[in-house]
């Protein structure tokens, strides 16, 4: 896959005509990096798809696919309130500290009328569908 740029959101005609699927998670424990990838397609147009590739996951809340692509980063406010449901490990972190998005990550949301998929990571780019 080829990416096509780094980003914090995602500008897109009609985003509910897509459908998205929890497509790929790896990572390596050793050095603690992993990604999620999430195909986002038209069922009506087939060459119109691309990967959502979120890097440094520490978290993910929600179905494994869902429908639109209205993707958006939580602010501060939503991103600690998160956090803070998480695990009790984070009470331990003061506000200032768990919004170091270079090290706790961020928020990010996925929202339609009835479901929202939450991802926590460091951020995310766009690939090309490779086929």
């Amino acid at each position: 896959m080829r990416p096509l740029q780094p980003i914090d959101t995602i500008n897109i005609a009609n985003p509910m005509d897509y459908n998205c699927f929890m497509e790929n998670y790896s990572g390596n424990p050793q050095d603690s990096y992993n990604e999620l990838s999430v195909l986002v397609e038209n069922p009506l147009k087939y060459e119109d798809r691309f990967h959502i590739v979120f890097s440094f996951v520490s978290a993910f809340s929600g179905l494994f696919s869902w429908k639109g692509v209205n993707l958006r980063v939580a602010k501060d406010a939503e991103n600690l309130a998160f956090l803070r449901t998480l695990t009790s490990s984070y009470t331990k972190y003061s506000d200032e500290e768990l919004l170091d998005y270079s090290r706790f990550g961020r928020l990010h949301l996925f929202e339609s009328d009835d479901r929202i998929v939450r991802i926590v990571a460091i951020g995310f780019q766009l690939f090309e569908s490779p086929y």
